[in-house]
């Protein structure tokens, strides 16, 4: 009998070998589904941001196609997760993994929802400009904000770094300033275009702080699969990169 045993050890090892090997290499593909995700919600951002800037109609059917693209791997990559949470008894880092992107997903989504709420205000104005020259200044530098947090997110996804990661709340800061000050210039007393032109303003501002708030989320969810630290706790707890990489080594 003991004999018997010690025959079947190898082939069992061997089975959970290959079962961890696939394991990996569905995590990895369900990796790459997130990063084209993020990918696709910049190019859609990208897309209406020039379409608000430059009345250009294909650029906001552009930002349409690329938001129903995301959608479109969101329910792929939710077949994933399932999978990967039901094929066997992931590890700790594993199952953090496979949460961070489930909620990374939600964020991605949303930033392509939010990049096509930008593309229909261009389209509704086409061919006429959406808005004045001034205000269209400091659209774009909400947008040029957008786009390289949208990068770096895409970047952190594809190779997590805490010190990063956590630099997206700070970018965040100059979509929030830009945001508030379109808004209450539209507020004011001595705003000349009238009401409409007021509240689509504010309506745009909010798309592009809400699209910068969903890069900071993506951070704080790929700090919380690289630390156990989650979300919620990370600003309360207002520990530094290195004392995250600590902490996480001894939860190893």
């Amino acid at each position: 009998m003991v004999g018997k045993r010690e025959r079947k050890a190898p082939a069992a090892e061997s089975q959970q070998v290959r079962l961890r090997l696939e394991y990996r290499e569905l995590l990895d593909d369900y990796t790459r589904d997130v990063v084209q995700m993020c990918s696709l919600a910049r190019l859609a951002m990208l897309h209406a941001s020039r379409a608000v800037v430059g009345q250009d109609l294909e650029a906001a059917e552009n930002a349409m196609t690329e938001s129903d693209k995301i959608i479109e791997i969101h329910r792929r990559c939710e077949d994933r997760a399932l999978l990967l949470l039901a094929r066997q008894n992931p590890v700790a880092t594993d199952l953090r993994q496979v949460l961070s992107y489930i909620n990374t997903e939600r964020d991605i989504t949303r930033m392509g929802n939010l990049a096509k709420l930008v593309a229909k205000v261009a389209r509704q104005h086409h061919p006429e400009p959406a808005f004045t020259a001034d205000v269209m200044k400091t659209i774009t530098v909400m947008a040029e904000a957008c786009d390289r947090m949208a990068a770096d997110a895409g970047r952190l996804i594809a190779a997590p770094k805490v010190a990063q990661a956590r630099e997206l709340a700070e970018a965040d800061e100059a979509v929030d300033a830009a945001s508030r000050g379109l808004v209450s210039r539209a507020a004011g007393p001595q705003w000349p275009h009238g009401n409409r032109a007021a509240v689509e303003i504010a309506l745009v501002a909010r798309y592009y702080e809400r699209f910068a708030d969903h890069c900071v989320g993506i951070g704080r969810h790929l700090i919380f699969m690289v630390t156990g630290v989650r979300p919620e706790e990370q600003e309360l707890e207002g520990l530094d990169a290195p004392e995250l990489e600590r902490r996480f080594s001894l939860r190893k």
